[in-house]
């Protein structure tokens, strides 16, 4: 594994080469941490394109909020799929609800219709729905696994537990 953003396939490459990897034509990209789509859809087809200049054969799984869905990413994800790209996507409904409010719509109701428009977009791959359940967001809990059964989704649920509580 490896940290790597889209001004440094250059080194990566090199430094596989370094290594005896050069030759190694698949290779898996791992593109979580904040948000990965606020680069905008420009930097991740240029991204791809130094990566395909290497002769890789990329596979993507990107942890997302799922926030951000516009007609650049949309057609980003649509050109990779048309090209054999295997894409994942991973998306968590966590206990930030409350703090994550937007100024405009609700966090919770854009989340539901950009998973949906992924979803649509990516088809046949599944997406993994992580949920931390706590007191802030177990009411959304029933609605999340109907969704996840409706979009043929993963879904797993994790606990926080408080501090100094037993596990």
């Amino acid at each position: 594994d490896y940290c790597l953003l889209a001004d440094s396939v250059d080194f990566v490459y090199d430094f596989l080469s370094s290594t005896g990897v050069k030759n190694k034509k698949e290779a898996v990209f791992q593109l979580h941490g904040g948000e990965p789509f606020l680069l905008g859809a420009d930097y991740w087809f240029n991204f791809w394109e130094s990566i395909q200049k290497r002769g890789w054969t990329p596979q993507f799984k990107v942890q997302s909020n799922l926030l951000i869905f516009n007609e650049g990413i949309k057609d980003l994800l649509c050109e990779m799929k048309n090209k054999g790209v295997l894409l994942e996507v991973g998306t968590s409904f966590d206990f930030f609800t409350e703090f994550r409010q937007l100024k405009k719509e609700d966090y919770y109701k854009r989340w539901l219709i950009n998973l949906e428009k992924y979803k649509y977009v990516l088809k046949d791959s599944r997406i993994m729905i992580n949920v931390v359940i706590c007191k802030e967001n177990y009411s959304f809990c029933k609605e999340i696994i109907e969704k996840a059964y409706q979009l043929n989704a993963n879904v797993k649920f994790n606990f926080l537990y408080g501090y100094k509580q037993p596990y």
